[in-house]
């Protein structure tokens, strides 16, 4: 507190008076009152991520194989490195989740909603994800081999790199997604819509590209095409006799 001296005139004569006023908080005061407010806010965060369904503890290092968790409401989790492979989560909204390096395995992801979710390094091996919604997801690396992604929608999608033999995109949209280096081999593409896709690198070897539309993509001879079924592809470069 800081006093300050005063002088008041009244009637003629005059006379001290002693004023209070509050000091101004210091600097380290107000860094500390920053500090616990930002600590507050972390721990509210935290508890938001671990929270708790069906006995799996949703959050970093999740560790729920085989568990039900049909159409649950996970937006936005951080599932960073966990062990979900077999989970039910077919119908579950998982839009902009954190899921790198996470196990999903022979999951159940029908109908689910991993728009924007981020999926780098991601093992979905024989993952079932027919008609899932994948528009603007980041797959780069992921593994995705004889998962089953017909219908999904996987427009401007990122799969640099993902090894998806043998998986079933059947109908899939893929218009305008990052597919380069993406290994194909062997996988059903038949009607599948890769218009505008940047396929530079990939690998298309003993595809089926029946009926499907590669109207627009970025094709490049680095793709290779052996033993390919491009009978009726829009835009499939012609294959030899």
């Amino acid at each position: 507190m800081k006093r300050l001296n005063c002088t008041v005139a009244s009637g003629g004569s005059t006379r001290q008076t002693l004023a209070v006023l509050p000091a101004r908080p210091s600097a380290f005061a107000l860094l500390s009152a920053w500090l616990v407010i930002g600590a507050l806010g972390a721990s509210t965060a935290a508890l938001a991520q671990s929270r708790t369904i069906n006995n799996c503890r949703i959050g970093p290092a999740a560790l729920c194989p085989d568990y039900r968790l049909s159409g649950a409401k996970l937006a936005g989790a951080d599932l960073t490195g966990s062990l979900m492979s077999g989970v039910q989560l077919n119908g579950a909204d998982l839009s902009s989740a954190k899921m790198t390096d996470i196990n999903l395995k022979k999951a159940n992801l029908q109908s689910a909603r991993l728009d924007g979710a981020l999926l780098s390094n991601a093992d979905l091996e024989d993952a079932d994800m027919q008609q899932a919604s994948l528009r603007g997801a980041r797959l780069p690396n992921a593994n995705l081999q004889s998962a089953n992604l017909r219908e999904a929608d996987l427009r401007k999608a990122v799969l640099r790199g993902a090894k998806m033999a043998s998986a079933t995109l059947t109908g899939a949209t893929l218009q305008g997604a990052d597919l380069r280096r993406a290994n194909f081999d062997a996988a059903d593409l038949a009607g599948a819509d890769l218009r505008k896709a940047d396929l530079r690198g990939a690998n298309f070897e003993s595809a089926n590209l029946r009926d499907a539309d590669l109207r627009g993509a970025r094709i490049d001879p680095s793709i290779r095409w052996i033993n390919a079924d491009t009978q009726g592809c829009k835009g499939c470069p012609a294959q030899p006799d």
